[in-house]
This record gives structure tokens, sequence and C-alpha cells, in this order.
């Protein structure tokens, strides 16, 4: 590694720092973004506790008849034990296909990515327009 090269790297360092990302990111942003991203959204899916209301709403709806419960118990959570177990239920299975989302993303992303590797550009868009379609859907839920 040439010095000039350390000095860009030490300036890059130092301007991702300061605002989250450097010039060198910039240069090359589709592939900074193609190997950066999928790891963000695999930290988001350990730390989130968030589920978007849509997918909660999509589970309840097709398990409330099951569980004997009311449109009514999806807005107030019910004070009824077995009612509140039952919700229980319902938030990991909602949980769960948030997460399932999550990680289809990033697996869309390193297909993408991969192929991009490769050289072969073409077979990179199928899967990036894909993640993209995720990321477009879901883009307003990416909160903790």
């Amino acid at each position: 590694m040439s010095f000039g090269d350390l000095i860009r790297k030490r300036k890059d360092r130092k301007k991702r720092a300061k605002r989250g990302w450097s010039d060198s990111d910039v240069w090359d942003f589709d592939v900074w973004f193609l190997r950066t991203v999928p790891a963000m959204l695999d930290r988001f899916r350990e730390i989130s506790i968030s589920i978007p209301s849509s997918i909660m709403k999509d589970v309840f709806d097709e398990r409330k008849e099951e569980f004997g419960l009311e449109d009514g118990d999806f807005l107030v959570w019910p004070n009824d034990e077995e009612k509140r177990e039952k919700m229980e239920i319902i938030q990991s299975e909602a949980r769960r296909r948030w997460h399932n989302v999550l990680e289809m993303t990033a697996t869309l992303l390193r297909r993408a990515e991969k192929e991009w590797d490769d050289g072969n550009y073409e077979a990179m868009k199928e899967p990036k327009n894909e993640a993209f379609a995720l990321l477009s859907k879901w883009f307003f839920d990416l909160w903790t």
C-alpha cells in the first residue's frame, strides 16, 4: 500500500467519523450500499423491538376467530390473561414475519453483490430490484 493510499484511508476514516460516509463511499455508492446495508439490516433485525402495524394486523385478522378475539382486542391490549396470552402468540408470529422480511431483503442484496463481484451485471438487477421493492414497501417501518 502506498503512502498516498494510507493518507486517503485516514481521510476516509475521519470523514466517516464526522459525517457517516466518505468520498470513497460516494465514488462507489452502489457497491458501498450492497456491502453495507445487508449487515445493517441484520443488526436491525437483532435489536429491533418494533413490528409494522400492518403485519401485526394481518396476523391478528388471520388468528382472531381461532383465538376468540374481537377487533377491539387489537387496539387495546386485553386485560384478560387468556386473551393476552393469545395476543402474545400473535405478536410473536408478527415479529417472526417482520424478521423474515428483513432477512429476505438482506439476502437479496447479498445476492446482488455476489453477481456484481462476479461481473454478472445483468443478473444482479433482479435481486437488487426485489430488495429495493421490499425496502420501498417497508421503508417507514425501519425504526426500532
